[in-house]
């Protein structure tokens, strides 16, 4: 018999039951910092197709502004020894929740939603959403002109929320929706189908898309920015306050010293002027 024909009674006992597991499993996670330092390693957990944050070079090594800020943060903060996972977006948030990852930095957004499932660190970076479509499009002059568009973006993305939400402004001012809004595992599959014409523009951070632009001359252009101010953090189970106060410790630091002024120059070709300390996501 499901669970949905037995007595209420026993279904009340089995959620009080979960209830009384996920308790201590919650003041478990809080103390992680002292687990990572105990086996002197931290498994930090990214998707590595993520230019210029997080990718793998010529060699197979992934590398970017997040591996870099990964290992200053643990390695010279810490005194750990460093390793990554590579998944997708989905995997490495999930990875949290198993407690397979310590800390995902990945080119997360932060945002409302996610601020009530995890911790989010202070901001290391600006992470607003943009519209990338390519080189030669005309008939596009700003973000109103996405109606009737067909707009490709990363299932689970926080640019696939800014996309949703700006079609119902759309929507919301009698104009018509997209013609299409398809979501893809990797950006890097969209901003092929974009080149083919499958899409007519692909809603992306606006920090990869510069570096992309640069990389690939004579391809892509910026349309426009979409949404609210965002930005970038590190994301930590509920619950992991130490780890966390590690973290924000740590951004605070490098940003005082420099340090991620040059990561971000180095990768971004460019540093984020000011970056909010503390900061509660818009949306």
């Amino acid at each position: 018999m499901s669970l949905r024909h037995r007595p209420l009674a026993r279904t009340v006992m089995l959620l009080s039951l979960v209830g009384c597991l996920l308790t201590p499993l919650e003041a478990f996670g809080q103390d992680t910092l002292a687990e990572i330092r105990k086996r002197g390693v931290i498994n930090v957990f990214v998707e590595a197709q993520y230019r210029p944050y997080e990718f793998r070079d010529q060699s197979g090594e992934i590398v970017g502004l997040d591996i870099d800020l990964a290992r200053k943060m643990f390695d010279e903060g810490l005194g750990v020894k460093v390793t990554f996972t590579d998944l997708d977006l989905t995997g490495v948030l999930g990875a949290l929740l198993t407690r397979k990852a310590d800390v995902v930095i990945s080119g997360i957004v932060m945002t409302q939603e996610r601020a009530k499932r995890f911790e989010l660190s202070i901001p290391y970076s600006e992470a607003g959403a943009a519209v990338l479509v390519r080189v030669d499009e005309t008939r596009m002059k700003g973000p109103d002109d996405l109606s009737g568009k067909v707009i490709g973006t990363q299932l689970g993305s926080s640019s696939q929320k800014a996309a949703e939400a700006f079609e119902a402004q759309l929507k919301a001012q009698g104009k018509p929706g997209y013609a299409e809004l398809k979501t893809y595992e990797r950006f890097p599959t969209a901003q092929q189908d974009l080149l083919a014409k499958r899409l007519d523009a692909v809603v992306q951070g606006r920090p990869p898309l510069k570096v992309l632009i640069k990389e690939r001359p004579g391809q892509f252009k910026i349309l426009s920015g979409l949404g609210p101010k965002a930005y970038y953090g590190a994301v930590i189970r509920k619950g992991d306050t130490a780890l966390l106060e590690f973290v924000n410790g740590q951004i605070r630091k490098l940003k005082q010293d420099g340090t991620l002024k040059a990561l971000q120059e180095k990768w971004l070709g460019e540093s984020d002027a000011t970056l909010p300390d503390p900061w509660t996501p818009l949306s």
